[in-house]
């Protein structure tokens, strides 16, 4: 509920964003899949597990995508764009294991 009152999920990640930028500055998302996900998996259920769901819990998953959205997902689409040859699906595949809910 004080996540939710105060709106510290915005403001955790609003803070975060930065940091895990550097964290994932020079990450090759298809030669290290599973780089950040166990740390990202704590950020999410500090974020939104444990919650009593409605209003604030929508609030703490739309926090927790943004961080997705603007720290890990341009790295992975340029992976996927320029990086990836479908001949060889293995790569994506591990990526897309490691990063599954």
């Amino acid at each position: 509920e004080e996540w939710s009152g105060h709106k510290l999920h915005e403001a955790a990640v609003a803070l975060a964003i930065p940091a895990f930028r550097r964290h994932l500055a020079g990450w090759r998302p298809l030669s290290e899949p599973e780089r950040s996900a166990p740390l990202l998996r704590r950020w999410e259920s500090a974020l939104c597990g444990g919650g009593a769901g409605g209003v604030a819990a929508g609030a703490a998953e739309q926090a927790f995508c943004a961080l997705l959205y603007a720290v890990v997902l341009p790295p992975v689409r340029s992976a996927l764009a320029n990086e990836w040859r479908a001949a060889d699906a293995t790569s994506a595949t591990a990526l897309l294991s490691a990063w599954r809910p």
